[in-house]
């Protein structure tokens, strides 16, 4: 016989109270970008890396900040991945830099 258990789902108000979500416009650029943040409760440290995994820039984004503008007018042409981190949790999003 077949026994079907159904384990702990995550419900769309489970996320939306937990997650921090984020986005960059533009996100192929030349000169900068900005970072929308939302769902940030506690201070959080930004780290830019590059394809190899170098730290270019690390900061520190204060509690319900909504918004960072980042300069890549000094960086190379490439991918870059900017990463929130906080106690709770980690989000990473590609950036493109023509």
């Amino acid at each position: 016989a077949i026994k079907f258990a159904q384990k702990n789902s995550v419900g769309i108000e489970d996320v939306a109270n937990n997650e921090i979500s984020m986005s960059l416009y533009p996100n192929l650029t030349k000169e900068s970008t900005t970072l929308t943040i939302n769902g940030l409760d506690k201070e959080a440290t930004m780290t830019i890396t590059d394809e190899l995994g170098r730290t270019i820039q690390k900061t520190t984004i204060a509690a319900n900040e909504t918004s960072k503008t980042i300069n890549t007018s000094e960086f190379a042409s490439g991918v870059y991945y900017i990463k929130i981190i906080n106690d709770k949790q980690t989000k990473t999003e590609k950036l493109i830099v023509k």
